[in-house]
């Protein structure tokens, strides 16, 4: 199981997508919606 990094907002999302897409090549990350998980972004550059 791949480790879970940062949390984010779907508003961070929009801001800083870049870097969260980076950091999602690396390791899972969990996007939040009002202060719940929605979904988790991992992304495999395989």
């Amino acid at each position: 199981m791949p480790r879970t990094g940062g949390s984010y907002s779907t508003s961070d999302l929009s801001r800083k997508s870049g870097d969260i897409i980076a950091e999602a090549l690396r390791h899972a990350v969990t996007i939040t919606q009002r202060n719940k998980p929605r979904l988790v972004l991992l992304i495999s550059n395989a």
